[in-house]
């Protein structure tokens, strides 16, 4: 009994161990939406930079918004700018702009695929919670030459990846909810080592008392 108990103790550290790795992956998420007469964005999520260290620090620069770059920068704090790799989409809409916001507010966040560029927060440690707004006002998604769509980039992060999604003119998913497949996948094979760990100590407990 006592080693069963210790066995699932075991397996229940395994999968909190696994949760917490999971948490750690993060990913930056950017809604655009039109809201009334004006269009928002909001920045939300994590970001993991794996330990990297920025290129430059205490950085700030002018907001803009240039679709067919793509780049995209919100926020109004100083920043720390990293090179990175960065996979995804060449463009979410047609023009370069500059179309910068009438206002904005909370932690600077920028991301430039065609410059490999990503700046986020001075002092940013991976894993703390990204907040910030940008409003642009009297226009729509269409004058801004933002094509509505779901648009995803990514970066090595060690042996993953980490990613900066933008949703432009489509409400994004509840986040947090729902595990995703290679996750459901991961859980499962826990709980399978798990239960063979258990059933192999049941077996040898009954061999030797019968012995």
């Amino acid at each position: 009994m006592k080693r069963n108990v210790r066995t699932a103790t075991l397996v229940a550290a395994a999968v909190v161990s696994w949760i917490s790795m999971a948490t750690m992956e993060g990913a930056v998420v950017v809604s655009l939406q039109e809201v009334g007469n004006d269009v928002v964005a909001t920045v939300g999520g994590t970001a993991n930079l794996g330990g990297a260290s920025p290129d430059s620090s205490g950085v700030g620069l002018p907001l803009n918004l240039a679709p067919a770059t793509p780049h995209i920068s919100v926020g109004d704090s100083l920043a720390d700018s990293y090179s990175l790799l960065l996979t995804g989409p060449t463009e979410f809409g047609s023009g370069i702009g500059p179309f910068q916001p009438t206002s904005s507010t909370g932690d600077f966040v920028l991301m430039d695929q065609l410059v490999g560029l990503l700046m986020l927060p001075e002092g940013y440690v991976s894993g703390n919670p990204l907040s910030s707004t940008a409003t642009w006002e009297n226009t729509t998604l269409s004058a801004l030459t933002v094509t509505p769509g779901t648009y995803v980039w990514s970066w090595q992060v060690g042996d993953g990846t980490d990613t900066f999604t933008l949703y432009a003119g489509v409400t994004p998913p509840p986040t947090g909810t729902v595990p995703t497949l290679s996750e459901w996948g991961m859980i499962a094979l826990v709980l399978l080592l798990g239960a063979a760990a258990v059933t192999a100590q049941s077996k040898r407990r009954k061999i030797l008392a019968g012995a």
